[in-house]
Parts: structure tokens; C-alpha cells; sequence
């Protein structure tokens, strides 16, 4: 988060639990409150609740700016390089 805050990017927050490191960094929060379903537990059903809201927002964002969002996944994409893993 820091790296793309410095970068310039806007940063969105969406949890089920306040980490007020994360949030001095935090453009928008989004709060997304665990349930608690049997089958998955609270952390498993927050995580599909925070998944959906994400990619609703990614999928929003790309349909609005096709052009910036793909310049945008290229820019991360160069970024993170260093992360992944060779096959």
C-alpha cells in the first residue's frame, strides 16, 4: 500500500477490521462486516464478501476508464515484477 500511495495511487480499504496503520494511508474504506455462517466461518464469508466488492469496483472502474485501467494493470504488472515467481 505504501508503494502505490507513492506512486500515486488511490488507495481503497475494504475490511473487516480496523488497522489504523492501514487507514492513515487509506483514500476510502469500505467496511465489510464478517458473518457468522457455519460453513465458511467469519473469516471465509468476509473474504467472499470483500472479493465481490472488489471486483464490482474493478469491473466499474474498467467499463468507466478502459483505457486508464488498462494502462493502469500494465503499470502494477511492471511493478510487481520482482514478486512472482518463475514457472
Amino acid at each position: 500500500v505504501k508503494v502505490a500511495k507513492e506512486a500515486g495511487a488511490t488507495i481503497v480499504n475494504v475490511t473487516n477490521n480496523y488497522n489504523e496503520q492501514l487507514f492513515e494511508m487509506t483514500d476510502y474504506a469500505i467496511y465489510a462486516p464478517a458473518s457468522s455462517e457455519a460453513l465458511f466461518g467469519r473469516s471465509g464469508s468476509a473474504r467472499l464478501v470483500q472479493l465481490s466488492l472488489i471486483d464490482c469496483l474493478f469491473a466499474t472502474i474498467a467499463n468507466m476508464l478502459p483505457k486508464q485501467s488498462t494502462e493502469n494493470i500494465d503499470k502494477v504488472s511492471r511493478i510487481t515484477k520482482h514478486l512472482h515467481l518463475p514457472l
